[in-house]
């Protein structure tokens, strides 16, 4: 932190110097990443962390649904805490989520509060199904501030066909109500994502006028983005379906920036070179034995790296 001193006023440049520092962590970053490095000289700048991998959905386009009942937990209170003692001195933010639905974790907030005060923002998706006043309040006290409301459909049908098990007017209460409060605390944060896959059969106009009405009903309400999707298959875990608003593929290989910048720790410590591998079927480490340093640039994950950059991505089953 910087500190001017002049007439007896101090002057602190502490916010501006950390947006500095982060616009050239970034650059650096991209500097290695279009050289294709496999060894990297600095660490993580994003984490994904699983508090559970237990999800109460049984969304079809995701492969949380399938993982085996023993494969299911949250993430020890302890374990979170030697991730947060290490990372703090490298990395920029944390994803709170990976496969399961972080408000079933018990201490989600105090994962919340702890990671800020070390200096670490905090991030957060949720399916907002089991978001009650006391969760809310929780979120909102510890400081969070990024989340995502992951709400697929604008009808109940169409919702209630996606989002198996939840329920459109008491999840869409739910979210309303965490806006409502937000907006009365009157607070920027956190910054408010309501992000919608679109599996739909409409397009052009007829999908343009059932978003746009749809949309109409968070008029007042502090959302600062809704992002519209196109599905995805989790590594190719999920069929494309036709019609269903599957992004095309493209013709062009681009090299997956995932692995310069960002990695991904399970509830259980073990480490996944992706957030798709919600089963943790390709383990490159485990944080209760080795650091995060240390398989950040461990010999799986650099040769995971060389080939991504190689254009080999065929050889790798999570990619291929």
């Amino acid at each position: 932190m910087f500190n001017i001193e002049k007439k007896g006023i101090k002057i602190s440049d502490n916010m501006n110097w950390k947006k500095t520092n982060k616009m050239l962590r970034f650059a650096r970053v991209l500097q290695h990443y279009k050289r294709g490095s496999k060894r990297l000289p600095y660490g993580p700048l994003r984490l994904w962390i699983e508090p559970t991998s237990y999800c109460n959905l049984k969304c079809p386009m995701c492969t949380s649904k399938d993982i085996a009942e023993d494969k299911i937990g949250y993430m020890d209170w302890d374990l979170y805490k030697k991730i947060i003692d290490e990372a703090k001195d490298f990395v920029h933010d944390i994803n709170l989520f990976i496969g399961g639905e972080p408000l079933f974790h018990k201490r989600l907030p105090e994962m919340i509060s702890y990671a800020k005060a070390n200096g670490i923002g905090t991030r957060l998706s949720t399916n907002a199904t089991v978001l009650t006043k006391d969760k809310r309040n929780a979120l909102l006290d510890a400081g969070l501030d990024f989340i995502i409301f992951s709400f697929d459909g604008y009808e109940k049908e169409v919702y209630e066909g996606i989002r198996v098990n939840a329920n459109f007017g008491k999840t869409l209460g739910n979210i309303k109500a965490f806006l409502e409060e937000k907006k009365k605390r009157g607070t920027k944060k956190p910054y408010v994502v309501f992000q919608v896959i679109e599996f739909t059969d409409l397009t052009g106009e007829g999908k343009e006028k059932e978003r746009e009405r749809f949309l109409k009903g968070f008029k007042g309400l502090p959302v600062d983005k809704f992002s519209m999707i196109p599905p995805h298959t989790f590594g190719g875990k999920v069929e494309r379906e036709e019609g269903k608003g599957f992004r095309r593929l493209g013709s062009k290989y681009v090299p997956c920036t995932f692995l310069w910048y960002s990695m991904s720790v399970r509830w259980d410590g073990m480490v996944v070179p992706c957030c798709v591998d919600l089963a943790g079927n390709m383990a490159v480490g485990d944080v209760r034995k080795e650091s995060l340093l240390d398989i950040w640039n461990s010999p799986v994950l650099m040769d995971i790296r060389f080939k991504i950059a190689a254009g080999r991505y065929k050889e790798i089953p999570l990619c291929s």
